[in-house]
């Protein structure tokens, strides 16, 4: 399945070298230990709005949007330097396959992408699953349009029969990174069913309803109201760490999910092909150091990822989807960001 995620977001804007102010620059963002070159690659279009992105494990680093004043703020967990990312265990913004380690520590190659329509980055690489000797090539492309809309598309092929759950896990607040937590964000997933967790925090292969548990939020919900402890769910993972099915339609891009933090009125807007959106509310979160000098504690972030749902009973990497050679994965997601 092929994802695109779509932000809309807003930072200062930059000159250009095509007619509708989209521009892409990049500089070095620090070498890994193997001592090869990262880079750190902005993209702007021409109402201000930037997006920053390294090619090591293809993290979005940062992300600016506009309150209801219009000031902005980056919005993205994270760190502000490579060595960060190199040397802390949170898994900030990086691509990702089932059990994190497989696209680990990549650094992508890269295509540079600027039309009149969009500018942007095409990551591209090959990694090897030694366990299973299987080899898997992975394309993702950022987009930024003039829309507001940042793309993000995933495809991976193989060369042998195996599984996917490949996904890019951005840690939002919406408050601004740093400023306190997510519990005050008001909440609304479009899924009427929900994957609950086994003790070992495993999402179970049977759906349940949401009706009449904390997993409803059918309707605007703040977070807060909903994270008890004394909710068996909610105590398993000290928060969110679920998967929902959402709700289907006609729309090609059907809406997952929708936030809105009430003090600044942004808010953050998902759609996505996927049959499922992950969210998860920052539980592991302790006092991590993060950009500026801000602290990361727990509930101090979320992400609303896209994931496989509804795939047949039995199937033991759930929610990874079965993935044969002459086979493409891919999938849409679409995150928007404006102001009330």
């Amino acid at each position: 399945m092929l994802l695109v995620a779509v932000l809309c977001l807003g930072i200062v804007g930059v000159t250009t070298e095509v007619a509708t102010a989209l521009e892409l620059t990049k500089e070095p963002f620090g070498e890994t230990p193997q001592a090869t070159p990262v880079e750190l690659y902005t993209l702007t279009n021409d109402n201000g709005i930037e997006v920053q992105i390294t090619n090591y494990e293809g993290i979005v680093v940062s992300v600016m949007a506009p309150d209801q004043d219009g000031n902005f703020e980056d919005i993205v967990l994270g760190y502000d330097t490579l060595n960060g990312y190199l040397q802390r265990d949170p898994y900030f913004g990086g691509i990702h396959d089932r059990g994190a380690e497989c696209f680990r520590y990549v650094v992508w190659d890269v295509e540079e992408v600027v039309t009149d329509e969009h500018v942007g980055l095409e990551l591209s690489t090959e990694v090897e699953r030694k366990d299973e000797e299987c080899r898997l090539f992975a394309t993702v492309t950022y987009l930024l349009n003039n829309d507001n809309e940042l793309e993000i598309e995933y495809a991976v092929t193989t060369n042998k029969e195996t599984t996917i759950d490949f996904a890019n896990d951005i840690y939002f607040n919406l408050s601004g990174q740093g400023e306190g937590d997510i519990l005050g964000h008001e909440m609304l997933i479009n899924a009427e069913s929900y994957y609950p967790l086994d003790e070992t925090l495993r999402p179970l292969t049977e759906m349940r309803n949401v009706v009449g548990t904390p997993m409803n939020y059918t309707q605007p919900t703040t977070l807060r109201s909903r994270m008890t402890e004394r909710e068996e769910q909610i105590r398993l993972a000290s928060g969110y760490q679920h998967i929902w099915q959402i709700e289907e339609t006609d729309e090609s891009l059907p809406l997952a999910a929708r936030v809105l933090e009430p003090s600044t009125k942004r808010v953050l807007e998902v759609r996505t092909t996927a049959s499922g959106i992950w969210f998860e509310t920052g539980n592991f979160l302790d006092g991590i150091p993060g950009k500026s000098g801000k602290v990361y504690e727990k509930h101090s972030g979320f992400t609303l990822t896209a994931r496989n749902a509804g795939l047949p009973s039995g199937n033991v990497d759930f929610p990874a989807a079965p993935l044969l050679p002459e086979e493409a994965y891919t999938y849409t997601t679409v995150y928007k960001f404006f102001a009330l």
